[in-house]
């Protein structure tokens, strides 16, 4: 089965599955949030700010961006139907009606320089380095001079470690690998230097057990100032146009 059809036929169950959990409940908090802060860094106050989300999934950061500023006009981009159903009955509960649209990261149906934020969380980590590229150039297209582009990667420090102490699964180094890219094949990503923001600890399910919300969030701002620390597990990287 292919990942378009996987979502499809997964796409119903896809919020309890992935979400239906207190640490992971946390984790959406904080990538909603570092997402809405990351936009005021560098808009401000700006009203009337035009934000695509590609991979919008269900629509669940697309409902907490609509909950920042209402003039915000927001646009969301799937390749599954299913998940696209759920994002359009969340966008009619929004005063700013997000427009939600069937579409392939390949080949974005919109303009040139349209946007002044695109994004991406827990979607670019799928694809193979040079696909990885083109998606973010793509990305790029659509985006505003002097806007940004926001993804969401994995770690490679974390996940190094987990391939050699018996988390592969049976996978080859440049399959398992090709979801976690180290810093200098990001650098090649993103076309040059970048600072990860930090939005998901590993381990974090048992840290949010021993911690709670408010010391894990304290753990993570920490975490932030150790370069390549192997306590990270998923962090922005947000590239100006």
């Amino acid at each position: 089965m292919g990942r378009q059809e996987t979502y499809n036929a997964e796409g119903s169950s896809y919020e309890e599955e992935r979400y239906g959990t207190s640490h992971m409940q946390s984790y959406l908090e904080t990538r909603c949030q570092t997402l809405s802060d990351i936009i005021e860094r560098v808009h401000g106050k700006k009203k009337d700010l035009q934000i695509l989300e590609v991979g919008c999934g269900t629509g669940l950061t697309l409902q907490f961006l609509a909950q920042r500023d209402s003039s915000t006009k927001l646009f969301g981009m799937d390749f599954s139907e299913t998940m696209l159903r759920q994002s359009h009955e969340k966008a009619l509960q929004t005063k700013n009606r997000i427009a939600v649209t069937l579409g392939n990261a390949f080949g974005l149906p919109f303009n040139n320089h349209q946007f002044d934020v695109v994004y991406a969380t827990r979607f670019i980590h799928q694809f193979y380095h040079k696909d990885k590229k083109t998606i973010h150039q793509e990305l790029g297209r659509v985006t505003k001079k002097g806007g940004i582009v926001v993804l969401e990667f994995y770690a490679y420090g974390y996940h190094w470690l987990r391939f050699h102490t018996g988390g592969r699964k049976g996978k080859s180094w440049e399959s398992y690998f090709s979801h976690y890219p180290s810093a200098k094949e990001i650098r090649d990503i993103v076309g040059g230097t970048f600072e990860p923001i930090p939005v998901r600890l590993a381990g974090e399910r048992v840290f949010h057990k021993i911690l709670g919300k408010n010391g894990v969030q304290w753990l993570m701002k920490k975490a932030a100032h150790l370069p390549a620390s192997a306590l990270i597990d998923e962090y922005f990287v947000a590239t100006r146009i």
